[in-house]
């Protein structure tokens, strides 16, 4: 468990100028990791599922009439994949997952519509153990194939593709009486493309638009081999 300070960026090309920002608002982290066949000489020994949940804290914005507006931000998502030992201490694999994004902003009158990302998340994952299991790295990229838009699709058309890119650097590590800890970097970004709709969008026809989250996060917990 921990926590993260997080940016977010949107921004559309209909009407001319739409965008949302909001800077450094604080989150609570839930991260949990099997390897249930770690004790295993084999290649499944590589084996991993994970998961994780965030939810924002005391989050405000303001609307377009300057009026606070209760916001909030949550994501959860699921992973699985194989790490393979290419050296003592290098582990490479590949990894897939579902998730989803959901940023809240009431019913007040925005400049942009509430979303919410729904994605599958083919990717690739490394790790490097530097000081054995005391310290390591880790890199994960993930691409994100998105199939839910939440209510950008009804504001700006609902036909259309958006498509995403994540990458995550943590540095941390464990020791044996079962404590854990980490250091997280998080960059998250999806592209959009709209064309229109079989209803009138309900904000106005837009042809693309870009939203950009920033996260940098700690965490301690168990550890139990």
């Amino acid at each position: 468990i921990g926590g993260s300070a997080r940016l977010r960026d949107a921004a559309f090309d209909e009407p001319a100028g739409t965008r949302f920002s909001r800077a450094w608002y604080p989150s609570i982290d839930i991260h949990a990791e099997l390897r249930p066949f770690a004790s295993v000489d084999g290649v499944e020994r590589g084996f991993f599922i994970r998961t994780a949940f965030f939810h924002s804290v005391g989050l405000r914005s303001r609307g377009a009439d300057n009026e606070v507006v209760h916001t909030t931000f949550f994501g959860l998502s699921f992973d699985s994949g194989l790490l393979l030992a290419i050296e003592r201490d290098w582990e490479v694999g590949f990894q897939v997952g579902i998730g989803v994004d959901h940023f809240g902003l009431g019913d007040t009158a925005m400049l942009v519509p509430s979303a919410a990302y729904g994605s599958l998340r083919p990717g690739l994952r490394g790790r490097v153990r530097l000081i054995q299991e005391l310290l390591t790295l880790e890199l994960n990229v993930n691409y994100r194939w998105v199939f839910e838009r939440g209510q950008l699709s009804a504001a700006f058309g609902s036909r259309g593709e958006s498509h995403g890119v994540d990458a995550s650097l943590i540095l941390g590590g464990a020791v044996d009486v079962g404590f854990s800890w980490g250091i997280t970097a998080e960059f998250v970004t999806v592209v959009h493309q709209f064309n229109g709709g079989d209803e009138p969008p309900e904000w106005v026809e837009a042809s693309g638009g870009r939203d950009i989250g920033l996260r940098f996060g700690a965490r301690i917990g168990i550890a139990l081999w």
